[in-house]
């Protein structure tokens, strides 16, 4: 509740926020933030401050710290004008649902996932148009909200039917998908969740490794219904998608390769496999990796493990769930190899990738460590 954050896994660009850009194989906090949601990004993070602010850290060569500068940050930097109640980071771009109901957006806009009309990136955010929302989510090269009437609109990158009208065709403002009244929304590398109203799950877009879970790899551009699910959240990644079951568990679907998917093996499952072990309260999926909140308040995470990502103390992945040490949280997000969790306590802490100084600090660490407090 005092808003700290935990970071692990891989650093590089200084991701975890701890004033380093060395990995960590378990949590390590991110100093100097008072935190009430993180979003963890290919190799950047941003957190929802307590005061609506939103800082950001790591990896900026394409502006997604959102302070008007492409410089990169081990240490948090303030985004002007946004006041947020939620945030979310892809991989070279961040968008925030401000507390007007509007949605900002900036960083890399090749595709125009940035969602304002062009395909200019800005490193200062900029007003997605005509969208009223209650949530926000960010892939690769698209971005995706729940609009306040519950319905979904996709916007940026469509080459595999990722926005889900119906086309392969990108667009640079809001589309809407048809057919869909949602609560939540995921976004992965080419792929597209949403958590309906009644529970179950869509989803919508590549389907090569059988991330949409309707029991076949093949692709679609409108959505198509997951196989067995009945879900109060949903977590989508490169290739894979995970939901938490209004029962506690988990289940996964799609690329395996790694062990995300949790079930104790490698092979790629086009439906939902259940996660042994886990009632949990929260999931994220990163890029080969997963990670759950625990309804104990603990963290358990699996899949590949390459920077720490899983957070305890290793780097040898998991094809089942292992407990991250020292982390009692409220909520989890996963990047490409690197985790946070927003504690009880309030604070921040990161674990894994530290390569863009992500976690808050200048070292890799596979042990969760401080980001912010």
């Amino acid at each position: 509740t005092s808003g700290g954050i935990k970071c692990w896994g891989y650093n590089f660009y200084g991701q975890f926020g701890d004033g380093t850009a060395t990995n960590s194989i378990t949590p390590v906090f991110v100093p100097g933030v008072t935190a009430s949601g993180v979003a963890a990004g290919s190799s950047h993070t941003c957190a929802v401050l307590t005061s609506g602010g939103i800082k950001c850290l790591g990896n900026n060569g394409s502006g997604q710290l959102g302070n008007g500068t492409t410089t990169s940050s081990i240490t948090p930097v303030l985004a002007p004008g946004v006041m947020a109640s939620g945030v979310a980071a892809g991989s070279f771009h961040t968008c925030a649902v401000l507390t007007s109901g509007g949605i900002k957006c900036w960083g890399y806009n090749g595709y125009g996932q940035l969602g304002n009309g062009t395909t200019t990136s800005s490193s200062t955010p900029v007003l997605v148009v005509g969208v009223a929302a209650s949530a926000v989510a960010t892939g690769s090269s698209h971005t995706c909200a729940v609009l306040t009437s519950g319905g979904v609109q996709c916007w940026g990158n469509n080459g595999s039917g990722q926005l889900g009208d119906g086309t392969t065709t990108n667009s640079t403002t809001p589309v809407l998908v048809p057919g869909v009244t949602a609560s939540a929304v995921a976004v992965g590398n080419s792929h597209t969740c949403a958590l309906l109203t009644s529970g179950g799950v869509k989803c919508w877009g590549s389907n090569g490794s059988g991330q949409l879970g309707d029991g076949t790899t093949n692709s679609s551009s409108t959505p198509v219904s997951v196989l067995g699910v009945t879900a109060s959240a949903v977590a989508a990644a490169n290739g894979h998608t995970c939901a938490l079951l209004t029962s506690g568990g988990v289940k996964c679907w799609g690329s395996n390769g790694s062990g995300q998917l949790g079930d104790g093996t490698t092979t790629d499952s086009p439906t939902p496999v259940l996660v042994p072990g886990v009632m949990a309260s929260a999931v994220a999926a990163g890029a080969s990796h997963t990670c759950t909140v625990l309804t104990s308040g603990g963290v358990k995470c699996w899949g590949s493990n390459g920077s720490g990502q899983l957070g305890n103390g290793t780097t040898t992945g998991s094809t089942t769930p292992v407990l991250v040490p020292g982390v009692t949280a409220s909520s989890v997000t996963t990047g490409s190899n690197h985790s946070c969790a927003v504690l009880t306590s309030g604070g921040v802490k990161c674990w894994g990738d530290n390569s863009s100084g992500q976690r808050g600090e200048a070292e890799h660490n596979r042990e969760p460590s401080w980001v912010l407090q």
